[in-house]
């Protein structure tokens, strides 16, 4: 998700440098990335205040939900550059390419940044074939203001007609609460609860990771709401400076962040788990069995651990002891039929 407001020219190009780090670093772990990926915009509507009773306060408001050449916003779909794909795949010869002409999504957007609406538009399905059963989720979210997602019905936070706002603690006070975008990214998306990592970039310190101005913006926010959605997701969540002058590092944290390490998902579940098959095959040709057992079992006694599904996500195995997956290993994986 990228912020396409009239400040973030250089803070997309930025993105768009680093991309090909982040990239290198999903193709290293053990267990190869099969990702997807997909850029939204915080573009969602701007509620315009157009007439004021004697106190000051919006009596009657229009709703822009369209760029001035009349383009809708993206509202949460997917948008891609003239020519290029919308979803794009790793494996893909273009895949960087694309994904830099896709990153720069503009600075004609609206003044009013709705980060977590947009992120939750885009994984509520009018995206299809973007989320896949058994993946796990990455969002990125990058804005050099604090999000400013309101209600789709009777927004909290009415925009005076040429002007900015969404900036004070009374005014954000108005928007639901924080924790209405954790319990989405929680519950089941696309069918599935899913695992759940996250990489902020927005108006946090360098140092401490705190809200701060934003160095580069001095007319931007500090990340308030978004060191909150951060804070909720403790470990699995990356925050770095939207201002930093170069975003590979913080990308490659990303990256990182998002290696499975031992754990694969299944397609599906077998009727059970003893009738499983697994062995790996070594980079150099070398082949080893490893035999399966259930979590709390010993690495001498099963080198692979099946996890049962849970609360809607799919059936794991995880790899141990002498099994452990190196770079270059690929998996063999067979149901034996009983009877």
């Amino acid at each position: 998700m990228v912020d396409d407001s009239g400040s973030m020219a250089a803070e997309q190009s930025r993105l768009a440098t680093a991309f090909g780090d982040f990239i290198a670093a999903l193709s290293t772990s053990a267990v190869a990335n099969d990702f997807q990926i997909g850029v939204t915009t915080t573009a969602v509507d701007l509620p315009v205040c157009e007439a004021y009773d004697g106190t000051g306060a919006c009596t009657t408001f229009s709703l822009r939900t369209r760029y001035d050449d009349g383009t809708p916003y993206a509202a949460g779909a997917l948008v891609a550059a003239a020519g290029r794909p919308a979803i794009l795949r790793a494996g893909s010869p273009t895949l960087v390419d694309d994904f830099i002409a896709n990153v720069q999504v503009g600075t004609l957007g609206p003044s009013k940044e709705q980060g977590f609406r947009a992120m939750q538009q885009a994984l509520d399905g009018r995206n299809a074939g973007f989320l896949r059963s058994g993946a796990r989720l990455a969002v990125v979210l990058v804005s050099d203001e604090d999000d400013c997602s309101d209600s789709a019905t009777a927004p909290g936070v009415v925009y005076p007609r040429f002007q900015d706002s969404c900036h004070s603690d009374a005014l954000q006070a108005r928007l639901p609460p924080v924790q209405v975008y954790v319990d989405a990214l929680r519950g089941p998306l696309g069918g599935e609860v899913r695992t759940v990592k996250l990489g902020i970039l927005a108006g946090l310190d360098a140092a401490t990771g705190q809200p701060v101005q934003p160095s580069c913006n001095r007319d931007g926010y500090p990340g308030y709401r978004y060191r909150l959605l951060a804070d909720a997701f403790g470990a699995d969540a990356v925050v770095a400076d939207v201002c930093q002058p170069d975003f590979a590092a913080t990308l490659s944290a990303i990256a990182a962040s998002l290696d499975p390490g031992q754990t694969v998902p299944l397609a599906g579940e077998p009727a059970d788990w003893r009738l499983l098959q697994v062995g790996v095959t070594r980079a150099d040709g070398t082949r080893a069995a490893c035999s399966v057992g259930l979590p709390g079992t010993g690495a001498s006694e099963a080198q692979v651990i099946y996890q049962a599904p849970q609360a809607g996500s799919p059936p794991r195995i995880t790899f141990q002891g002498a099994c452990l997956l190196h770079a270059g290993d690929s998996i063999q994986i067979r149901v034996v039929c009983a009877g």
